[in-house]
């Protein structure tokens, strides 16, 4: 980013700043475990240092997302009814007031997105067992 950047009341690092914040936060995230809080906080982190004029958000979730994906989990998909809680707690996290209800949120999301994922794999289950095919599947 080439330009100082501000979203309301929030000021972001000067442009000038932003390759060491990218470097360290890259060094962070290489060695950091991929879990849902790894993935979580990678989210915060990088919208904190703001690298880019325009996409911040949809990058750190697509960074969140893959994260989530190296440890074996779901992605986490902000629904449309889910963007003024989300937007909500992440300005709480990013004025100072932590990071407990953006983790929430997120570990709300995942876990409905797991939910999905098993009753697909349930229906599935009992389509093969209709047609005498067994896939078994962990409960």
């Amino acid at each position: 980013r080439y330009v100082n950047t501000n979203v309301g009341v929030f000021n972001f690092p000067a442009p000038v700043e932003i390759p060491a914040l990218m470097e360290v936060f890259c060094r962070w995230l290489s060695a950091a475990p991929s879990t849902p809080r790894t993935a979580f906080e990678a989210h915060r982190r990088f919208v904190a240092i703001h690298p880019f004029n325009d996409g911040n958000g949809r990058t750190a979730r697509l960074l969140m997302n893959l994260v989530l994906a190296r440890g074996g989990y779901p992605p986490v998909a902000i629904r449309p009814e889910d963007r003024p809680d989300y937007i909500a707690a992440l300005e709480i996290d990013q004025s100072g007031g932590g990071h407990i209800a953006f983790d929430k949120l997120l570990f709300e999301r995942l876990d409905q997105t797991l939910d999905i994922y098993l009753d697909a794999a349930r229906q599935a289950q009992d389509r093969s067992a209709e047609a005498g095919k067994v896939i078994p599947i962990r409960s």
